[in-house]
C-alpha cells in the first residue's frame, strides 16, 4: 500500500483493525472492507494533491474502484439507497483521478519508449510526451478543484463512520448472516461472471470484450480479497494470480488507448515532415504489438476460474 517513491509517508497506514475475524457476520466484513478502502483513499490524498509521485493518485484511484466493487459485492448488507449515493460520489471523484492517472501511465510508457528508441522515433515520442504533460497539468488542476470542493468535504465526512467502524446501524438485516457462509457464495457468483466474460472474449477478442473481461477479473479478485482473511492461503494465492491477469490485460488496454492517441497525434504531423512521420509510424507499430491480446492469456483466466487448486 505504501507508495514506492521518495514521498512515501513516514507513518504507513495501519490496516490491522480492518482485518476480518473468524465468526464475524457479513455486515462486519462489509464495514471493514469499506473502512479499509476509505482509509486508503484519504491516506493518499495529501500526496495526490502534491502531485510529484504518481503512486498517490494511483492509490486513491484503486481505492475508489475497490469501494465501488465492494458496494456490489456487499449488496446484501448495505442498503440500496446508500449504495447508490456512494457509487455516484465515488464515480465523481474517481473520474478525475482516472484522467490524471491515464496521463501518468501514458507518459511513463512514452518516455520509456523514447529512451530506448533511435531517431526519428524518439523525437516523435518526445513531442507527443510534451502534449501529454500539458494535458496532465490541466487535469490535475481540475482534480485539485474537486479536492477543495464542499462535495469532497461531504464525502470525507460520510466516510468517517465507516473508517471508525461505527456504521453498523446503517446495515441491512441480511448483514447478520455469518461471513463464512455468505463469502463462498458471493465469490462463486463473481467467478461465474468472470468465466462468462472470458468465453465472450475468446470468441470475439474485441477491445470492448477484453475490457469487459478485465473488469470481470477485477471484480472476482476484489470479491476474493474481501473474504481472504477468512478463506486462507489458497484464496490469497488465487487473488494474487488474478491480480497478475488483471494487470496484464490492463497493460494491453493501456497500450490500446495509447495507440489511439498516438494515431491521432500522427495525423497532426505535416506531410512535409517525413522523418517525424516515419518516427511516429514506427512507434505506432510497436504500440500496436503491445496492445494485442493472445488467446493463451485468456486461457489462464479459464484455468483460474476452475478454482484455487487449478493447475
Amino acid at each position: 500500500m505504501e507508495p514506492s517513491g521518495d514521498l512515501a509517508l513516514a507513518s504507513p497506514l495501519d490496516e490491522t483493525p480492518f482485518a476480518a475475524q473468524e465468526g464475524e457476520a457479513l455486515g462486519d466484513v462489509a464495514m471493514k472492507s469499506m473502512g479499509r478502502q476509505l482509509a486508503r483513499m484519504f491516506w493518499n490524498e495529501p500526496g495526490a494533491r502534491l502531485g510529484v509521485d504518481p503512486e498517490f493518485v494511483h492509490g486513491m484511484r484503486v481505492a475508489t474502484r475497490r469501494l465501488r466493487t465492494a458496494l456490489q459485492v456487499f449488496s446484501g448488507a448495505i442498503p440500496q439507497r446508500d449504495r447508490a449515493t456512494w457509487q455516484r460520489e465515488l464515480r465523481w471523484i474517481g473520474r478525475s483521478l482516472g484522467r490524471v492517472r491515464d496521463c501518468d501511465v501514458e507518459l511513463l510508457h512514452v518516455k520509456r519508449m523514447a529512451a530506448e528508441s533511435a531517431e526519428p522515433e524518439s523525437a516523435a515520442l518526445l513531442i507527443f510526451a510534451n502534449t501529454l504533460e500539458i494535458k496532465r497539468a490541466r487535469r490535475r488542476a481540475k482534480l485539485i478543484e474537486r479536492f477543495d470542493s464542499p462535495r469532497f468535504a461531504a464525502l470525507r465526512t460520510g466516510a468517517r463512520p465507516w473508517i471508525e467502524m461505527r456504521a453498523r446501524d446503517t446495515l441491512l438485516r441480511g448483514a447478520a448472516v455469518p461471513a463464512h457462509i455468505a463469502g463462498p457464495r458471493i465469490i462463486s457468483e463473481w467467478d461465474r461472471l468472470m468465466l462468462e466474460a472470458c468465453a465472450v472474449a475468446k470468441r470475439r477478442p474485441t477491445a470492448t470484450n477484453v475490457h469487459d473481461l478485465r473488469i470481470a477479473i477485477k471484480h472476482a479478485r476484489y470479491a476474493m480479497e474481501y473474504f481472504m482473511d477468512l478463506e486462507g492461503a489458497g484464496a490469497r494465492q488465487r487473488a494474487k494470480r488474478l491480480g497478475k491477469l488483471q494487470n496484464m490485460l490492463g497493460a494491453r488496454q493501456d497500450a490500446a488507448i495509447l495507440l489511439r492517441h498516438m494515431k491521432r497525434y500522427a495525423r497532426t504531423i505535416p506531410k512535409e515532415d517525413r522523418q517525424l512521420l516515419l518516427g511516429a509510424r514506427t512507434a505506432i507499430e510497436k504500440i500496436a504489438r503491445d496492445a494485442q491480446v493472445r488467446k493463451g492469456e485468456l486461457n489462464q483466466v479459464l484455468i483460474l476460474g476452475a478454482g484455487p487448486d487449478a493447475a
